[in-house]
C-alpha cells in the first residue's frame, strides 16, 4: 500500500480523491475524482451517494453486473422501513410502485407479507395465506375476480370459469356445470330443488287425440297431415324411444306436442311462461335428411311458418324453403338454425351445424331471468343474431344471447317433421324435458 509520508505534493496530488466541486463534500452530490481530474463512477454528498454508470458490488472484488452482491450469511439483502417493516418497492421517480415485497401494508411487523405486482390492466397478489387473481385485496386460499367465498371465479366474456381436463366444467355466465364422465355421489342428490321440472321418455308412444288407453302417452299426443296411431313406433335397435314415420305423401307431416285435452296433463296446463327462466330440451336422432322439414322447440302453436307464432324459440331445419304451403327462406337449407321472435319480428340464425342422416342431436333452449336466450347442441353453446336477418345471419360469438322474449307470454314444447317430396320421412325422439323456476 502507497503511502504519502516523505513524499512531495508534486508526487502525490494525482493519487488523492476528492469531489468535482471546489468546496468538498455539501448537500449538493459531487462526482468522485482523482487529483487530475479524472472522475469516477461513484458520487457522494453528505446526505447521499451513487453509482452513475458501471458495476458495483458488495462481497466481491470485480463485479460483473450493475449490482452485483456475494454474502457468505442467509440474509444477503435486509431492508426495512422506519419502524422495523421489510418493505421493498419497484418504482419510478413519480412513486409510481408496481412490486412491492414484504409488509407492504406497514400495518404490523412479519405478518402480513405481500408479494405485489401490479399494472394498468392487470395484477398478481399473492400472500401466505391468501393469493389473488385479478384482485388487488384478495381475502380466501384462492381469489379470482370479485367474488366472495373459499374459492371463487368471476368471467368477463368467456364463460370457462373452471376447467379440469374437460371433465369438471364450470360455466359461471350460464350457470351451468358439466361433467363428462361418471358421477358418483356418495351421500344424498338433490335435483334442482327451486325448478319445477317434466321429463317424457315415451314410455308410452302417443297417438292421435282421441286415441285413450294404456297402450298411449296420456301427456302426448300427435297431428298432422295424414298422421295416424300407426306411424308411431318403437323401432328396437336403431333408435332408443320412438321412431316415428310419415306416410309417404309430399306434405305429410307428424308433430309431437302436448296433449290438447282441458286438464290431460300438465305439459299444457301448467303455463310455461318466459319469465320463469324455462329450460327445454329434447334428444333426437335424424334418419333421413334429404327432402324434409324439422323443428323443435318452445312456440305458441304448432305452425310450419315462423311467421304465424309472434313470440317463439325454437330449432328449424328444412332441405328446401317450401314447408307446408309456407315459405320458410333460408339461405343455407344444408345447416341447423334457431329461430326466435320477440313480438312479431323473426331473428333467424344459422348456427353453422351441418346435420346428416343417424346424426344424434341433444337440443337445448335456455332462457334467463332477463328473457334472454341461450342454445346448446350435444353440450357446445351457439350464439344467437340480435338483428333480423332475412334467411339467417351468422352470431357475433359463440356466447351471443338473443334479445329478451316478450314478457308474461306462455309457450309449449312442439316437435315435428315434414316431408317435402313423395317419399317417408322418419326422425328418432328420446326424451323431452321441460322445466321453470317455481
Amino acid at each position: 500500500m502507497s503511502t504519502l509520508e516523505g513524499k512531495n505534493i508534486s508526487e502525490t496530488f494525482q493519487t488523492l480523491l476528492k469531489t468535482s466541486a471546489d468546496t468538498g463534500i455539501n448537500s449538493t452530490i459531487g462526482t468522485i475524482e482523482d487529483g487530475q481530474g479524472v472522475k469516477t463512477s461513484l458520487s457522494l454528498g453528505t446526505d447521499s451517494a451513487a453509482i452513475k454508470n458501471g458495476y458495483f458490488g458488495i462481497g466481491i472484488e470485480i463485479p460483473t453486473t450493475q449490482l452485483h452482491i456475494v454474502s457468505n450469511v442467509s440474509q444477503p439483502v435486509l431492508v426495512e422501513d422506519g419502524v422495523g417493516h421489510d418493505q421493498f418497492y419497484i418504482g419510478d421517480t413519480l412513486s409510481n410502485f408496481n412490486v412491492k415485497m414484504g409488509d407492504i401494508t406497514g400495518s404490523s411487523s412479519g405478518n402480513d407479507t405481500s408479494l405485489y405486482v401490479k399494472d394498468s390492466s392487470s395484477s398478481i397478489i399473492a400472500k401466505a395465506t391468501n393469493v389473488g387473481i385479478n384482485n388487488d385485496t384478495p381475502s380466501h386460499s384462492l381469489h379470482v375476480g370479485s367474488n366472495s367465498g373459499t374459492v371463487k371465479f368471476s368471467l368477463a366474456s368467456n364463460t370457462s370459469a373452471f376447467d379440469v381436463n374437460n371433465l369438471f366444467k364450470v360455466d359461471t355466465a350460464n350457470n351451468k356445470v358439466t361433467i363428462d364422465g361418471d358421477l358418483i355421489v356418495e351421500k344424498s342428490f338433490s335435483e334442482a330443488p327451486e325448478r319445477y321440472t317434466l321429463k317424457e321418455f315415451f314410455e308410452q308412444r302417443p297417438g292421435v287425440n282421441g286415441s285413450v288407453g294404456i297402450a298411449f302417452n296420456r301427456n302426448y299426443e300427435i297431428t298432422g297431415t295424414n298422421a295416424t296411431d300407426s306411424d308411431v313406433t318403437w323401432n328396437a335397435g336403431a333408435v332408443a324411444g320412438l321412431f316415428i314415420q310419415t306416410d309417404g305423401a309430399s306434405g305429410d307431416d307428424i308433430i309431437v306436442q302436448p296433449h290438447t285435452d282441458s286438464n290431460q296433463t300438465a305439459w299444457k296446463n301448467i303455463g310455461w311462461n318466459t319469465r320463469k327462466s324455462l329450460i327445454y330440451e329434447s334428444y333426437v336422432q335424424f334418419i333421413d335428411v334429404a327432402d324434409m322439414a324439422f323443428m323443435s322447440g318452445l312456440k305458441l302453436t304448432n305452425a310450419w311458418n315462423y311467421a304465424t307464432d309472434s313470440d317463439q324459440a325454437y330449432f328449424y331445419f328444412a332441405t328446401g324453403d317450401t314447408v307446408e304451403g309456407a315459405t320458410n327462406t333460408l339461405t343455407d337449407n344444408t345447416k341447423l338454425h334457431f329461430i326466435y321472435s320477440v313480438a312479431g319480428t323473426d331473428y333467424i340464425t344459422n348456427l353453422g351445424l351441418s346435420v346428416s342422416a343417424n346424426d344424434k342431436l341433444r337440443l337445448k333452449i335456455e332462457i334467463d331471468s332477463n328473457r334472454q336466450v341461450s342454445v346448446f347442441v350435444n353440450g357446445a353453446q351457439y350464439g344467437l343474431v340480435t338483428s333480423a336477418t332475412a334467411g339467417g345471419g351468422t352470431a357475433a360469438s359463440s356466447t351471443t344471447k338473443s334479445n329478451a322474449l316478450t314478457d308474461d307470454t306462455e309457450l309449449e314444447p312442439f316437435t315435428g317433421i315434414s316431408a317435402l317430396a313423395a317419399s317417408t320421412k322418419a326422425f328418432g325422439l328420446i326424451y323431452k324435458k321441460l322445466s321453470m323456476l317455481i
